[in-house]
């Protein structure tokens, strides 16, 4: 996660909240923004497309509006109080557009309301696990991806069997290999490659 006052320009204003909210807490310092203010991050390049999910504070009824560079709109109400203590609510929202891979920069301006960011959370459409102890192999391979994506799975000279699942957690195919092998991942789903 990138915390919101590493902000490398902003005009909005840092401020240190108390850590615990009574249901989840600050990762740190908070980045506020009021309408026609901005920041701008350094998020580095990547290999794939990737998603991004500020991370905001929102009180009950209190709605902000705001415009990622490269990132799409972001339209946050606060709802109503539940059973937490805090009358308040610290949550990931989902931009409405992916940031290229090719993007080193991000950055917001706040059209309406007053938007206080905790941090933004980096997602790539493909991300990969692999564990490896005792002899054994098992590799993940998740898509957040908008359609399928092609993946490499297995290793050179190990044997697996290649378990491929779509967004609901159903079997698609499963195929047995030895080193690596490209599978499509449909949208949301994943591969698991055991050997």
């Amino acid at each position: 996660m990138i915390e919101a006052e590493d902000a490398v320009a902003t005009d909005g204003t840092v401020t240190t909240p108390e850590s615990w909210t009574g249901e989840s807490s600050w990762s740190g310092d908070a980045l506020t923004l009021t309408p026609g203010q901005e920041a701008t991050w350094d998020v580095g390049t990547a290999d794939t497309r990737r998603w991004l999910e500020p991370v905001v504070w929102s009180d009950p009824g209190e709605t902000s509006r705001s415009t990622w560079r490269s990132g799409g709109q972001l339209k946050v109400s606060g709802p109503a109080q539940g059973i937490s203590p805090s009358p308040g609510v610290l949550l990931p929202y989902a931009l409405t557009a992916p940031l290229a891979a090719d993007r080193g920069e991000v950055g917001v301006k706040a059209l309406s309301g007053e938007l206080m960011l905790d941090g933004i959370l980096v997602r790539p459409w493909l991300s990969r696990l692999v564990l490896e102890g005792d002899g054994a192999r098992t590799e993940l391979v998740q898509s957040t991806a908008t359609g399928t994506q092609r993946a490499t799975l297995g290793a050179d000279g190990v044997a697996s069997t290649i378990r491929v699942f779509d967004e609901t957690g159903a079997l698609v195919r499963t195929t047995s290999v030895t080193g690596e092998a490209s599978v499509v991942v449909p949208r949301g789903g994943f591969a698991l490659a055991e050997g």
